[in-house]
Formats: C-alpha cells, sequence, structure tokens
C-alpha cells in the first residue's frame, strides 16, 4: 500500500485464522501534514495512489459514509495484488484527518471472503481522541 517516507505504524493486527496461507489483517498508517485537508479528500488522494503501486487492480466498490464522529469519509474496496509474487486479495481502505495527522486505514481479505460488511463497519467507527 502506499506510505511515504514520513508514514508511521501506528496499528497492524493478523487474524489468528489462517486460510489458503492467508490471515486477514488491519494496517493503520499515519503521517503529519502540513496542508489543509479532510478526510475525504485524503482518503480519495491515497487510493490513487494505491491504484498506481498495486498490481492486477480491480474496482469493486466506492462509496460515501459518515464516520460515528459526523466526519465525512469515503470507502474503497478493490482487488490486486501487493506485488507479483503475492496472490490477489480483497483491499477495504479509508482514510482519517485528526487535527494535523492523517491515517490511512487498509483491510486485506481473501477473495471468498463474502462478509465485507463487518470490516466496512470497522473502519467507519475510527474516531479522533478528545
Amino acid at each position: 500500500m502506499p506510505h511515504t517516507q514520513n508514514s508511521k505504524i501506528e496499528l497492524a493486527l493478523t487474524s489468528a485464522e489462517i486460510n489458503a496461507w492467508f490471515a486477514n489483517n488491519l494496517v493503520i498508517l499515519s503521517e503529519n501534514i502540513t496542508e489543509a485537508t479532510n478526510s475525504k479528500s485524503y482518503a480519495i488522494t491515497n487510493y490513487v495512489r494505491t491504484t498506481w503501486s498495486v498490481k492486477e487492480y480491480t474496482k469493486l466498490n466506492e462509496s460515501d459514509f459518515t464516520f460515528t464522529d459526523n466526519d465525512e469519509g469515503k470507502l474503497y474496496t478493490f482487488e490486486a495484488k501487493y506485488n507479483l509474487d503475492t496472490p490477489k486479495r480483497k483491499f477495504l481502505q479509508t482514510a482519517k484527518i485528526c487535527d494535523k495527522k492523517a491515517y490511512l486505514m487498509t483491510i486485506w481479505i481473501n477473495l471468498d471472503n463474502s462478509n465485507a460488511s463487518k470490516y466496512e463497519t470497522l473502519l467507519k467507527s475510527f474516531a479522533c481522541e478528545k
């Protein structure tokens, strides 16, 4: 997934369940931002960068939504290979801006996982600390 030299891994989780040598996972990257932007715009920008960096990309869905704190967001679902040596997976990706920090959240799941809505709910629940 796209990242800059200044991005930092905030959270990386892997499922205990393994299917076809793969465990579903969640990665949250952060970076400090200097330009004014919002969560939806940041998600769009990073999605474009993602389409340039992955292989065998297929867009499945794009939807607007509202985070639990009423911030507007954008969620992308797509299939791709992380690189030429990895199998194709399903990705769910969004972003959240909290003050001067941007968070890029990506969930990777198996292609045959038909219950992506529970992962969407998880991503949409992300909120900034008060």
